[in-house]
């Protein structure tokens, strides 16, 4: 998709962050599920990925075992989350809600002082 100029992608931008922002106050129990089950498989397949990468690299051993260590936190972190998705989620919700209005809005306000500059 192309836009006219970049004001105007960042107003759109901060259009749907605002919207994205109010479905997750209005609604944290369903936006924090789904953000617990994102979060939950990036940290399965990112564990995955740094597990496998520890023993196909040429790495010294330090390397190898950072990888290691990150990527069995990572499984255990993605395991968690899918087997206790209830802890602590009202919270994440709430943030995320808070922070994607302020990010709204923001990209909004340069994207409107970017059209009036033109």
């Amino acid at each position: 998709m192309r836009f006219k100029s970049a004001s105007t992608a960042l107003i759109l931008l901060g259009v749907l962050a605002v919207i994205v922002g109010i479905v997750a106050i209005a609604w944290p129990g369903v936006t924090i599920l789904a953000l617990v089950i994102v979060v939950a498989a990036w940290a399965l397949f990112g564990g995955a990925a740094e597990l496998t990468a520890a023993f196909q690299t040429g790495e010294g051993a330090g390397t190898r075992a950072l990888l290691i260590v990150g990527g069995l936190v990572s499984v255990a972190f993605g395991v968690l989350l899918f087997a206790r998705p209830g802890a602590g989620v009202l919270t994440l919700a709430l943030l995320f809600g808070l922070y994607s209005l302020i990010y709204g809005f923001s990209q909004i306000n340069v994207g409107l002082h970017l059209r009036n500059a033109a």
